[in-house]
């Protein structure tokens, strides 16, 4: 599926996915400090991909996902990845007039970290209030740490040297692949459920912080708004 196109995301889907039982949802796909740019369906082409894109995923499987929440003994967890970049969001959280307007969003200073941590903070805030509307589901936001994939080795020069410098200056050390995969892993199938915080926000390995956010990202308003907004969207875009 292409996540540049919610129409993409929702038939491959409806084509390929016919499974009666869903106990674990990674939702994975992402990019990062992209230029500027519009997703097939007008919007923002990081907040698109990371953020629509999910979305569509959830709201097509969250039947199936319900379901087996009812089995005797089950334990479904959703799990949306994120990134401690989310700090680099605007200042209003999620600029809903300009993705309204297909703005792409221009910014004269890190421009592209910004749009990054616009969707990565819809992340967080969709994690949090799928806890809310369906507390039977556990749901968690994870950063899975700065890690040696393409994700980092794709980015430009300039890019490149704010992702190693930033981490250098905080002592902290860019992670082997399989290292990368240890706190989706763990939030997925190795924590007990009591263990976990449902709509918490979990830093490697297994290092819930959601208390640590601040009240604009925790904010159940804000939260609430984007999940409607958002469902407006799926419906308008998707056919």
């Amino acid at each position: 599926m292409d996540f540049t196109s919610l129409s993409s995301v929702k038939q491959s889907l409806q084509t390929h996915f016919a499974h009666p039982r869903l106990d674990i949802l990674v939702l994975n796909a992402g990019i990062m400090a992209q230029p500027r740019g519009l997703s097939a369906d007008g919007y923002e082409i990081q907040f698109a991909v990371n953020h629509l894109g999910n979305a569509m995923v959830v709201s097509h499987l969250l039947p199936t996902l319900l379901a087996t929440a009812e089995l005797p003994a089950s334990d479904v967890r959703v799990l949306y990845i994120t990134s401690t970049g989310y700090k680099s969001h605007p200042s209003r959280g999620i600029s809903f007039a300009e993705l309204d307007s297909h703005s792409t969003m221009n910014r004269l200073v890190f421009g592209p970290w910004v749009r990054y941590g616009h969707s990565k903070l819809a992340n967080i805030l969709s994690a949090a209030e799928l806890s809310r509307r369906h507390p039977n589901i556990t749901s968690v936001a994870i950063h899975p740490g700065v890690v040696k994939t393409d994700l980092v080795h794709s980015q430009s020069f300039l890019n490149r040297c704010i992702i190693y410098g930033l981490n250098w200056l905080m002592g902290v050390e860019l992670m082997e692949p399989e290292q990368g995969a240890w706190n989706t892993v763990w939030c997925a199938a190795a924590a007990k459920k009591s263990d976990l915080k449902n709509g918490g926000l979990y830093l490697p390995v297994g290092e819930e912080i959601s208390g640590k956010l601040t009240k604009l990202e925790r904010s159940v308003e804000l939260g609430g708004k984007l999940w409607e907004w958002t469902e407006g969207v799926l419906v308008k875009t998707s056919g």
